[in-house]
This record gives structure tokens, sequence and C-alpha cells, in this order.
């Protein structure tokens, strides 16, 4: 509802990471430079209701709706229910390879929705590492498919929505990674539209908006009402393009 859009808090963590390790700390921030070049040198660091105009108090990772086109899944459900923290199920949902993409970002989605966002990014990156093999910073950087980065990305992101330039160097990794998912583009788009948000209005609607228009090139991995939703909201920045 909007008013668990506006009563979202969302603390700050840093996952900072240099040649071949990172530490996570309590914020985010962003040090790369040369990403997709040398992730050998990655430094990087994980630094409702629509309106009918868009409003500060709205934002592309608030505001994009993924979550209710999947409420007829009982994980999405079992993330409704947790007060916006991850727990051990739905963390083992998110790295089980065999378990679809759309549906691991709608449990993120969910999770967003609820007030007082917690440190699900630190959870989650301590999960890896000693629950998969994963089991070093680096070795999620190099080795973990585009899904557990994207999902690493989206979390950060919704948590660290006022700087989500970390975020997003997690979500381009993902991005090299497989490039022809629809959900890996679309909600790639979602977080470099937050990161252009307080820039510009129209690139934000271009972030998604070109998504929208390569669609024919890509795995249609996503359930259209979840995209049409995203859409709903993020078409409303297209008047300020000119």
């Amino acid at each position: 509802t909007s008013g668990d859009t506006s009563a979202k808090t969302h603390r700050l963590q840093h996952i900072a990471v240099y040649d071949k390790s990172f530490s996570i700390n309590q914020s985010f921030s962003f040090c790369a430079s040369d990403l997709m070049k040398k992730l050998s040198k990655l430094c990087l660091a994980l630094s409702f209701s629509l309106f009918l105009t868009p409003a500060h108090a709205d934002s592309p990772i608030t505001s994009t709706e993924i979550s209710s086109a999947y409420a007829d899944v009982a994980i999405v459900q079992v993330a409704k229910g947790t007060a916006g923290l991850l727990n051990d199920q739905l963390m083992q949902y998110l790295v089980d390879e065999k378990n679809p993409i759309d549906v691991k970002m709608a449990i993120i989605n969910e999770l967003n929705w609820t007030p007082d966002g917690k440190n699900n990014t630190k959870t989650f990156v301590d999960y890896l590492k000693k629950n998969t093999r994963y089991n070093s910073e680096d070795a999620i950087i190099k080795q973990a498919p585009a899904d557990i980065l994207l999902a690493i990305a989206y979390i950060n992101a919704s948590e660290n929505r006022h700087d989500a330039k970390g975020a997003m160097a997690f979500a381009e990794v993902a991005l090299a990674k497989n490039n022809k998912s629809y959900t890996v583009q679309l909600v790639s788009g979602i977080i470099k539209a937050q990161v252009m948000f307080d820039v510009s209005w129209c690139d934000a609607f271009r972030a998604t908006d070109d998504v929208r228009q390569n669609a024919a090139n890509l795995t249609m991995d996503m359930r259209a009402e979840a995209s049409d939703n995203v859409f709903q909201y993020m078409d409303l920045y297209q008047r300020y393009c000119k």
C-alpha cells in the first residue's frame, strides 16, 4: 500500500571488494571501474499505490510491483509473512538453480513491500558463503550464476535506494553472465532507473523502456502481468523525455 511504501526505511551496508576479496560493513558504496573487463581486479561496493504523477516519495525500486503477479506461488506467500526478513527457507529457494528466476525476483520484491527493511544483503551473502560452493566473496562474484548476482543486486538496491550504484555494479555482472533473460534485463533496468532517479526522470524511464523495446530478442521468463505492473509505474516518467 502507499502507507507501506512511505513507511519504508533502509539500512545501509558496505560490501567492498578489492582485487580478490571484499568485506561486509554497515553501509554501501561503489568504488569499481573497468568492472566488466577485469573481474579479478573487481572493486565493488554493495555501498503500492500508483500516483497520477511521480513523486519523490516514489521510486523505481519502491513502486514497481512484481510480487502481486505471483500471489498464487507458495514461496511468495512465505515471503509475505516474514516481516521483510530473509529466512533459510527463502534463501534456500533463491540459491537453488532449478527454481525460476522470475519467482526469485518476486520473492525479493515482496520483501521490498514490508516497512523497515532489514540487513538482508549481509544475511544472504553470509548464507551463500556458509551453505554453497561460493564460500568467499570472490567466488560469489566470479562463479555464482546470474540469478544469484541479480538477487544480491535487487536486495541491496531495496535497502540502499538512495545510492544504488553498488547494486547496479552487481546487476552488470549478472547481465554479463545472462543478457538474454528478460527478467535479468528488466530487474537490472529497474535498478538502473533507481540510479538515474535523482539525475533524470527521462533516463529513469529509458532504463526500463530499452528492455521493452528489445523484448523480442530476449527469453520471456517473467509473467506478463508482472512486466505490465512494472511499466504501469515506469511509464509515468515518459512525459519528462523531450
